[in-house]
């Protein structure tokens, strides 16, 4: 919630394996936030605590942000990277078109939330259209939702990456509910990132609490071992 909780437990997680960070900052009620000074406050706790983790902040709306606002936040705070949902981003091309110029002018990583097929077809008209600058397109799948509660499935991940193979060779996953491991651990043989956190799943597989986002990583590293049948896999980022 803090900035040194943040800190302290993006270490966690470094010593654990991971190599980014995908980071959410909140306000004294405990609200998301994309206050530019709560970012930079967080972002200089973490550098100090984890030196080498790439940090990616999120710009997601969650029904209080503009995409205006999205892209204040973005010039104030210019990250190292940044995540951006499609479908936020289709409320005002305009503007988004400008924010997605500004990222590459700053060379902002930007990765973009697909929250489903229907996300990548927007997302292939915005790079048609222009409205993303030519160049490397990072993704992030989506699988299983928030609201309405629906867990990951294992069987969801086959089509989704088919339908990356032309044209997004860098792309991620990450997955909710307690299925969130077994579906990562598919994604990771089908060759792409993880992204694990209590953003998206509080439990472990077999239904009790989890301790921590550095204890899951631990958890996802050995079941990639022993999925894999080696120790090569699960130093995959």
């Amino acid at each position: 919630m803090t900035a040194a909780e943040l800190a302290a437990e993006a270490r966690a997680c470094q010593q654990a394996g991971a190599w980014a960070l995908h980071m959410h900052v909140r306000d004294t009620l405990g609200r998301h936030s994309l206050d530019p000074v709560l970012y930079r406050e967080a972002i200089a706790e973490v550098r100090a605590a984890a030196p080498g983790l790439f940090v990616q902040i999120t710009t997601e709306a969650v029904g209080r942000y503009s995409v205006a606002a999205q892209f204040d936040c973005l010039r104030e705070v210019v990250p190292e990277g940044a995540s951006v949902s499609t479908r936020e981003m289709a409320r005002d091309v305009e503007t988004a078109g400008r924010l997605y110029a500004f990222a590459a002018e700053a060379g902002i990583a930007l990765q973009h939330i697909l929250y489903d097929l229907a996300d990548l077809q927007t997302l292939r008209s915005f790079r048609a259209g222009g409205v993303i600058p030519p160049g490397e397109c990072s993704v992030l799948l989506v699988f299983g939702t928030y609201e309405p509660p629906v867990p990951a499935r294992v069987d969801a991940v086959p089509e989704s990456v088919e339908a990356l193979e032309r044209g997004f060779p860098d792309w991620a996953a990450c997955a909710f509910g307690p299925t969130e491991e077994p579906v990562l651990v598919e994604v990771a043989k089908r060759g792409g990132n993880v992204r694990i956190g209590f953003e998206n799943n509080i439990h472990r597989p077999e239904g009790t609490l989890a301790v921590s986002t550095a204890d899951n990583i631990r958890h996802f590293r050995s079941a990639l071992a022993r999925a894999s049948g080696s120790e090569e896999l699960a130093q995959t980022r």
